[in-house]
């Protein structure tokens, strides 16, 4: 694997160079370039093919809209702008020798059916991108997945896409091919978000009519993206309406939101400012509507969250805008017939500026963000348990078009403070402070050579605090074999430093503590010294595409994640190091290294035409840990979020003469769990610091003892059937309401979320949970 890795980092230099010395001057030649926005929204229209009629000579636009056509030669030409679902758009144009021509656009949208566009822009988007482990997702997607109460969310579709998956309705976590949720990174408009879903785990911090856009890094991501070793989620909001004042208001059985938007400044030209706002806010009754809806329910739903975003949009013209934003997210959990008490808080903002600049074959792009997470929790018989961490990032990417390749470069620079108190048994706590920083740049290149795609990058990574330097090589390519079946590979390496004080080992837990750069880490690991507190890892991903016919696409990709390095909280450690005489680091030390892997294969297709979609995935995966215990052996053992295989089944049918109703429906069947089975209990009597307790007649706890790694059990398996129904209506004032009905659980199947080891309680997930929505767009 290793020596994989190092002909990777030489083969991504080696094309760089070669691409960079093989840019030859153009002074003499001309470049037309300018923005493609919606006519009635001003929504940048990404991936629209703008081309000269004549040479062909083209460019698809970027997620901003820009394009960029260069190398031409001088003369008249016509230059056509399509774009699927829109009219196309043909304008004669004249280049004087070297000029430079910035040519606006928009464009109104015709009656096309939404799912016709959709298949014919994915399959133009997978012929002329790369595309490996990257799977983009629009609002329109998520609606077409049941969701709790009807109330359409990201997080219930992540859940339908291959090699993602959660371990329970509460908690809120993610696992992406192996990864455990510290190492997959989610960013809102730049911001990083810390916890990007709730504690009940139906829900998102992100409000989907807000959403433009989001891309899904499953692995192999590119060297644009640092600070994640598994996975990264990028989100992008969209423009408030430049036109007109205009919103929606959702009320459900569970929660609510409404969103309002419009001009400031009203849009009257393209070269011409123009100003608009958006604001959302969401928020959830799950505990009162638990007496009302759900009575039925015999456990506690004591979850409520709260979530508000803002953005204001200036645009000094088509081609330059700035956004402002803002955030604050709130989560509790407070159970009346217990002491368990859990909450955290997100806030953040930030901006983000994007041109094109007059003369230039450049598209710049400054942002800077900032954003706050802070959390307790409170358990019996244990002591508070808080982490708190702040962060600063400032980015300046610049993407540089040569006919049909571009370099995009650029650099970062990021702060953590995080504040942290855990304990993690009677005896033992950890508390630490850290400051930390990172400074990186990257340079990747896009080239198309005749059917050969490649896309490889470069990212440097300087952990000031550790005073580490980290290259991260990574490498793309696909190949179209033909029209309709493509080739594609995908590898890099990739570290942080950020971990989290959770363990693989638990199940249940809550509380999420943050660090970076830990301190009181073991020096040594299975014979070798410990030479720095990153965590890290190395992709390698295969794949292939196959269009059948006009309306079947499969996507088919292995894929091995494998950590040379991982940080993690020691949950074996005895006693503080100045108590303890020749023990072993394990024993004493607040963190651990491990080493893993997470391997396997996922299948996914789909069949989409004019009123009706099907699609299913299927992923066999397997993720594994190994640890040195305290005999310097080393145990090899599977995380509690290792599960074998995963299968999901979706549809979407529309029906009536305008579409206006909607049936959806999901499967999923998931293969059980892993868990350490209980052996024994024994007594357990905590002595205070002056030991005055008598141990004699006092009482104790009753503690677990759990049985090795090498006889882990497995949960049962896991499958659920959600179903729902929308009707809309639309008004003549261009204003729609909607009614959707939905049950959770169609069939009330069982589901083990887990057991209380000391009560043999088994608690369940979600039963039969039927939901309403009544949505008003104006």
């Amino acid at each position: 694997m290793a020596l994989i890795m190092k002909n990777i980092m030489k083969i991504s230099i080696v094309i760089i160079l070669l691409s960079l010395t093989g840019l030859s001057t153009f002074a003499q030649d001309c470049i037309v370039k300018g923005v493609v926005v919606d006519k009635s929204t001003s929504e940048p229209l990404p991936y629209t093919n703008v081309y000269i009629k004549e040479t062909q000579q083209g460019s698809l636009t970027d997620d901003h809209g820009y394009y960029i056509i260069s190398k031409i030669k001088p003369g008249d030409y016509i230059l056509v702008v399509f774009s699927i679902g829109y009219d196309s758009i043909s304008e004669n144009i004249h280049l004087a020798e070297g000029s430079v021509l910035t040519k606006n656009f928009n464009i109104s949208g015709k009656a096309y059916n939404l799912q016709e566009v959709s298949v014919s822009g994915e399959r133009a988007d997978n012929i002329s991108k790369v595309k490996v482990s990257e799977i983009k997702i629009i609002p329109t997607d998520i609606e077409m997945t049941p969701s709790i109460a009807s109330m359409p969310d990201i997080s219930q579709h992540l859940l339908t896409l291959p090699g993602i998956i959660s371990t329970g309705d509460v908690g809120g976590r993610l696992y992406i091919r192996g990864g455990a949720p510290i190492q997959n990174k989610t960013t809102l408009d730049g911001a990083i978000i810390y916890s990007p879903m709730h504690s009940i785990g139906l829900f998102s911090v992100i409000d989907i009519d807000a959403v433009r856009n989001m891309k899904v890094f499953t692995g192999g991501f590119g060297a644009e993206y640092g600070g994640s070793i598994s996975s990264v989620m990028d989100i992008t909001t969209r423009n408030g309406n430049v036109s007109k004042f205009s919103g929606k208001v959702d009320v459900s059985t569970i929660a609510s939101k409404v969103l309002i938007e419009g001009p400031i400044i009203k849009k009257k030209s393209a070269d011409k400012p123009y100003m608009s706002f958006m604001l959302s806010a969401k928020g959830s009754y799950l505990e009162q509507a638990k007496d009302v809806f759900y009575s039925y329910i015999d456990r506690e739903l004591p979850y409520t969250f709260t979530d508000f975003y803002g953005k204001l949009s200036f645009f000094a013209s088509d081609a330059f805008k700035i956004d402002l934003f803002g955030f604050l997210f709130n989560d509790r959990v407070q159970y009346t017939n217990s002491p368990l008490s859990y909450s955290w808080k997100s806030s953040g903002f930030g901006g983000r500026m994007t041109a094109m600049p007059k003369h230039s074959t450049s598209i710049v792009e400054i942002s800077f963000a900032g954003s706050n997470y802070s959390m307790s929790f409170d358990e019996t018989n244990y002591s508070p348990r808080t982490s708190e961490i702040s962060s600063g990032n400032f980015g300046l990417h610049i993407t540089n078009y040569t006919g049909e390749s571009y370099f995009k470069y650029g650099a970062e620079v990021v702060t953590l403070k995080t504040n942290y108190l855990f304990y993690s048994t009677d005896y033992n706590d950890t508390e630490q402070q850290q400051n930390s920083s990172e400074l990186s740049g990257y340079v990747t290149f896009h080239g198309k050579f005749g059917k050969l795609i490649i896309e490889p990058g470069f990212r440097v990574n300087w952990y000031t605090t550790l005073s580490k330097i980290f290259p991260s090589p990574v490498l793309a390519a696909k190949l179209n074999v033909t029209e309709k079946f493509r080739l594609k590979l995908a590898a890099g390496i990739y570290s942080q430093n950020l971990l989290s004080a959770t363990s693989d080992m638990d199940i249940l837990n809550f509380f999420k503590g943050y660090l970076s750069a830990p301190v009181n880490l073991v020096d040594r690991f299975n014979g070798e010294p410990v030479e720095d507190q990153l965590q890290k890892s190395q992709h390698i991903i295969l794949g292939t595409e196959v269009d059948i016919g006009k309306y079947v696409f499969l996507n088919l990709e292995g894929y091995l994640k494998n950590y040379p390095q991982l940080i993690g909280f020691n949950n074996k450690k005895l006693v503080d190091e100045e108590y303890a005489e020749n023990l072993p680091e394990v024993l004493t030390k607040d963190f651990v290294v491990e080493t893993g892997k997470s391997y396997g294969a996922e299948l996914s297709g789909k069949y989409e035409d004019a009123i009706k979609i099907f699609k299913f995935t299927y992923t066999y995966a397997i993720a594994k840990r190994s640890y040195e215990d305290a005999f310097g052996e080393m145990i090899e053992y599977y995380p509690h979020y290792d599960r074998r295989h995963n299968f999901n089944v979706m549809a979407t049918v529309f029906a009536g003469d305008k579409n206006q109703w909607q049936f959806n429906a999901r499967w999923n069947f998931g293969t059980g769990f892993p868990f350490f089975k209980t052996t024994g209990y024994y007594e357990f009597i905590k002595l205070d610091e002056n030991e005055v307790n008598n141990y004699l007649t006092q009482n104790g706890d009753m503690r677990i003892l759990l049985g090795d790694e090498s006889d882990q059990g497995r949960l049962p398996n896991y499958h659920r059937l959600d179903i729902s129904v929308k009707r809309s209506f639309r008004f003549k004032n261009n204003s729609t309401l909607e009614a959707e009905f939905n049950i959770v659980n169609v069939y009330n199947q069982k589901n083990i979320f887990y057991q209380d080891r000391i009560t043999n309680e088994t608690i369940y997930q979600l039963p039969f949970l039927p939901g309403l929505r009544i949505g008003y767009y104006f």
